[in-house]
């Protein structure tokens, strides 16, 4: 049974710069954060699916596709347009069992998920 990590790419992929607000900047620039493509590529060994989110326009996923690709920053699927509020993730439990299926992990900015510990057996 495969899992999946949905993780926001400024400050905890790429470095989120302080007078970045939301909307654009040309030309794209990234910086991937200390231990982040370990991380990433860890993860994809043991089977979960990676799935990068973003407020960042949809104008700039072919862009960001690249310049992550380009840094060697390993993820399934992008999704952009996500806006810069509240993100929230909603699952179901399996009939007649109450183990969660659904996780959240909230970082400090910049901070990067190098040292992300995921609740494997928990969800297991």
């Amino acid at each position: 049974m495969s899992k999946t990590i949905f993780c926001d790419l400024d400050g905890c992929i790429v470095h989120h710069p302080q007078d970045f607000v939301g909307v654009s900047f040309s030309p794209i620039k990234i910086k991937v954060l200390d231990g982040v493509k370990d991380k990433l590529l860890s993860w994809h060994v043991k089977g979960y699916k990676v799935i990068i989110t973003t407020g960042r326009p949809d104008s700039q996923r072919n862009e960001l596709e690249r310049l992550l690709a380009n840094e060697g920053v390993f993820f399934h699927k992008l999704i952009t347009d996500c806006g810069s509020g509240a993100r929230y993730l909603i699952n179901d439990r399996e009939p007649g069992r109450l183990t969660n299926k659904a996780f959240s992990i909230n970082l400090d900015r910049n901070v990067g998920i190098s040292d992300v510990d995921l609740y494997q057996d928990a969800a297991s």
